[in-house]
């Protein structure tokens, strides 16, 4: 995956954020749809899907922050400066 989807002047997009966002689209898309074909209250289920959301990003970050552990404890003061290009 390319990690610059679009360069537009100034603005910058990153594919890892943009297919994100998308997806996270699309998931409340199907949610309301779904909660409306079975007669459910939609804003029920959409704020479980906003908490489910927040905890899957949160969840990744620290995994990946488990997963790369080694780094942290090598070079703690370091590492912020290096993660994006880790990200790529």
């Amino acid at each position: 995956m390319q990690p610059v989807l679009i360069r537009w002047g100034g603005l910058t997009i990153g594919s890892y954020a943009a297919l994100l966002d998308l997806g996270l689209v699309a998931a409340v898309a199907v949610v309301w749809l779904e909660a409306r074909r079975l007669n459910l209250r939609p804003a029920v289920w959409l704020d479980t899907l906003l908490a489910v959301d927040v905890i899957g990003v949160v969840l990744a970050l620290l995994g990946f922050a488990a997963i790369q552990l080694a780094l942290f404890h090598a070079a703690p003061a370091g590492l912020h400066a290096d993660l994006p290009r880790r990200m790529e």
